[in-house]
């Protein structure tokens, strides 16, 4: 299978901010995420889908599919109309998103209040640092938006399957609210050697927002491969070895890691 998500950097957070409820409806939630670094600018468009215990992501040339009931994780290619199923187990070691320099963010409301995928959202930013780096955050959040304990329910089963409940992530604003829009600016000295100045700054940006999040009973076929598409075996990396999942399909869950869910900024 061929990797089509661009490299997009794990400063990138899920913009999910939930908790947890007994209704089951889906929720559909479209996103713009743009990233830009020193060589590189990035427009990518997604749609997640959740509903119960089930969650898939549609990114330009492949879908992810997780079912917590099977216990599997899809990588879909479109384009080559092919998948691989590996167990969910085998994502345990995925390093949920977020950095350790941005688990220390603290956010504190700026009183400023805005719309964002037609629903009001109260403006949070943070900033932190050190000699190397310094980083600052904002996010849009929303306590009225559809789809948050939804979203949270399958967060939370997730989380508990593959051990995620201890990462480190920035702190939240509150524990019922959902991300509607959130922007991170990270600054690096990198050393010069070719110049007078004994270092220069890279800077990378990102940028999630959310277009449009409603709730709608999604049928069952939303989570499950086409049955035209040709099922292949996960390569490993040895006889007695786990499944090699791809780099990209771990970006994709890094971005919609259940910690995300219940307290990523």
């Amino acid at each position: 299978m061929k990797s089509c998500m661009p490299i997009i950097g794990l400063i990138a957070v899920a913009v999910i901010l939930v908790r947890g409820s007994t209704v089951c409806a889906g929720v559909i939630m479209a996103q713009t995420s743009v990233t830009s670094g020193p060589h590189s600018h990035v427009t990518e468009k997604r749609t997640v889908y959740v509903q119960g215990n089930k969650q898939k992501v549609e990114v330009p040339g492949f879908d992810t599919i997780t079912d917590l009931d099977q216990g599997v994780f899809y990588v879909i290619d479109k384009d080559k109309k092919e998948y691989v199923i590996f167990p969910l187990t085998s994502l345990k070691a995925a390093e949920p998103a977020g950095g350790v320099s941005e688990s220390k963010i603290q956010l504190a409301k700026t009183g400023k209040t805005r719309l964002v995928a037609n629903n009001l959202c109260k403006e949070y930013r943070g900033v932190t640092g050190n000699d190397v780096e310094h980083i600052t955050f904002s996010a849009c959040v929303s306590d009225s938006a559809p789809g948050a304990s939804e979203i949270a329910k399958f967060a939370r089963s997730m989380a508990a399957q593959l051990h995620w409940n201890d990462a480190k992530t920035p702190s939240a604003p509150g524990p019922d609210s959902l991300i509607l829009e959130r922007k991170s600016t990270v600054r690096v000295r990198v050393p010069n050697l070719t110049q007078e100045s004994p270092y220069d700054v890279a800077t990378l940006s990102t940028e999630i927002r959310v277009d449009h999040i409603s709730n709608e009973t999604l049928p069952p076929a939303t989570f499950v491969p086409p049955k035209e598409f040709q099922k292949l075996q996960p390569r490993t990396n040895g006889p007695e070895e786990s499944p090699v999942v791809p780099g990209d399909a771990l970006q994709v869950m890094a971005l919609f890691s259940p910690d995300a869910a219940e307290r990523r900024s």
